[in-house]
């Protein structure tokens, strides 16, 4: 067996791994230099903070430091976890009574970069790597056997995610596959592939570029929404916040595990993950498209029809990919279809303005038929749901560059139950 360890990168490992990276995720639009400023760019972020990214090399100890195997980075994320069934209020460690069950704040986190240079390839090193990430992030040290008992800790509700403390702290981590199922043998499962397609056709005056101005100021009248811009993304992420505490603990007729499933989100009242999104969506467009001009709007929320209703809005970012332009959902939540045609017209104004072709939204929760009792699938309801949703096409990913959502748990046994993803959307991608 190939002897070799996983080490903390180096400030100049970091920056090589960046570099040799640069091949697969940068070009042909960014060559070597260009790809390394986009990096640090979003190194300056709250998101992208040395305090919760973290680069990791592989190499064998007595080697050059800088002739690494392979390499990979981490984010460090606070997650909301319910526990369904009986328990005591107000227990230590950040939980507390949820609805039946308990309801805590957990760390965990979120992989990326998984790199070989192609002349190290097919010999096992991604492998390896990822087995020893496993060790370095879960929180008793150990790689996951499924449905096998494991020692569970507590972790506060105030934990910061900036309190200097890294890995061995975990109850799961996750990673979006752009190589099929090639994680499964190696703990992380994949959850829910699914997402939504609406073409985005464009309008006429907008000179072949989607809508005239004066189009999105009549639809935003006839809608009763405001723009979401970047500085109101905090704000709009703190209630969300609130309302997803609320949401974890009422299982969707449709979640896989019903009401026994354990059931996580990620925790983002600051809206982080969002805005490093939506800053790496302007570098693409001061680069790729700089006579057109950065977008200022980057969601919508629907104008309250009473008072204490709950906050309806979209959060989008912009893929600038020539070939591939489309509108990313980042975060959708609605109370009924109703709202839901709003805020999809509403997007696919802004992205036919920008050029967009197509708007993607991951995991849209479609509640059809439960007024009347009617248990449907996720498909089942989406299919359900094209009735009164037009243009919609379902679609599940698979294969390469799909960006697959993985999850490997860390916290005991599953026996007798299963995990749910919930909020599974493409905000909290990296």
């Amino acid at each position: 067996m190939l002897n070799a360890s996983l080490y903390r990168a180096t400030a100049s490992q970091d920056l090589e791994a960046t570099r040799r990276e640069s091949v697969e995720w940068g070009r042909p639009l960014l060559d070597e230099k260009e790809f390394v400023e986009r990096e640090r760019q979003l190194a300056e972020t709250r998101f992208g903070h040395p305090s919760r990214r973290r680069r990791w090399v592989m190499r064998i100890p007595s080697s050059d430091s800088e002739d690494f195997l392979s390499s990979c980075e981490t984010y460090r994320r606070k997650l909301i976890v319910y526990r369904p069934g009986s328990v005591s209020p107000n227990e230590d460690g950040g939980r507390e009574a949820g609805m039946g069950g308990v309801l805590s704040y957990e760390m965990g986190y979120s992989i990326c970069s998984v790199f070989v240079p192609e002349e190290k390839r097919g010999r096992g090193h991604a492998s390896l790597m990822m087995t020893l990430l496993h060790q370095e992030l879960n929180r008793n040290g150990t790689v996951p056997t499924p449905f096998q008992p494991s020692r569970m800790t507590e972790l506060a509700q105030n934990a910061d995610l900036e309190d200097g403390y890294y890995g061995r702290d975990a109850i799961l981590s996750f990673l979006y596959s752009d190589v099929g199922d090639f994680y499964e043998p190696y703990g992380w499962q994949v959850k829910d592939p699914f997402h939504l397609d609406w073409k985005v056709v464009a309008r006429e005056g907008g000179e072949g570029e989607g809508p005239r101005q004066q189009d999105i100021d009549q639809e935003e009248g006839r809608m009763s929404f405001f723009p979401v811009r970047e500085d109101d993304i905090p704000e709009l992420a703190f209630k969300d916040e609130a309302m997803l505490r609320r949401d974890i603990q009422k299982p969707s007729k449709r979640s896989k595990g019903g009401e026994k499933a354990i059931r996580f989100a990620v925790s983002d009242p600051e809206g982080s993950s969002w805005l490093w999104l939506i800053k790496r969506s302007k570098f693409y467009a001061n680069f790729l498209k700089p006579e057109q001009g950065v977008p200022d709007i980057w969601g919508a929320r629907l104008r309250p029809s009473s008072e204490g209703q709950d906050e309806s809005f979209i959060v989008w970012n912009y893929d600038y990919t020539p070939g591939h332009e489309e509108m990313d959902v980042l975060r959708l939540r609605f109370d009924d279809m109703d709202q839901l045609r709003s805020l999809i017209n509403i997007a696919q104004i802004y992205a036919g303005k920008y050029g967009m072709k197509k708007l993607k939204a991951w995991n849209v929760d479609l509640d059809i038929g439960e007024d009347q009792g009617v248990e449907l699938s996720f498909e089942e309801a989406t299919r359900k749901a094209f009735e009164k949703v037009s243009g919609a096409t379902l679609v599940k990913r698979s294969g390469a560059s799909s960006s697959l959502p993985a999850v490997a748990w860390y916290g005991g046994s599953l026996r007798g139950t299963s995990l749910d993803w919930v909020a599974n959307e493409k905000g909290w991608w990296c």
